[in-house]
């Protein structure tokens, strides 16, 4: 997992009920990437009826982090503009996983694949994948 999100703290938030009935979209965070000169393509508005969808979702995901036995591996960022640091970590405090790798990316902002610590990313998931393997009994 990489910045999961759970849990929007946006105040915008508050008034999607009424809002998505009276606008179909809204500006919103993209390319929230901390190294100069990387962008990510990305949609320059947000649909609100799939936010609200999203949001719903998100609930359901809560709910179920519990149920979640298998190895997890989490990336987050500590300097995130769109998901906020206390979502992370509410799946950290949730889930129901004994196996839990927690990573925390110091210079990377929420779209840490195209960010500073890619290479940590792909090392430490190269690593966490052949543990995973090696425990299992399975060739990596």
């Amino acid at each position: 997992l990489v910045n999961p999100a759970v849990i929007l703290d946006d105040p915008r938030l508050t008034a999607l009920p009424v809002i998505r009935r009276l606008v179909p979209s809204l500006t919103w965070i993209a390319s929230d990437i901390a190294q100069p000169g990387r962008a990510e393509q990305a949609y320059d508005r947000t649909p609100l009826h799939a936010l609200a969808s999203s949001l719903r979702l998100f609930g359901l995901v809560d709910a179920e982090l519990p149920r979640v036995h298998a190895p997890t591996l989490l990336f987050r960022s500590l300097q995130d503009h769109v998901v906020t640091p206390k979502s992370p970590l509410r799946v950290l405090e949730r889930i129901g996983s004994h196996d839990v790798t927690d990573v925390p990316l110091t210079r990377s902002f929420h779209v840490a694949t195209m960010d500073y610590e890619l290479e940590l990313i792909i090392s430490a998931s190269c690593e966490f994948v052949t543990r995973i393997a090696a425990d299992s009994g399975a060739v990596a």
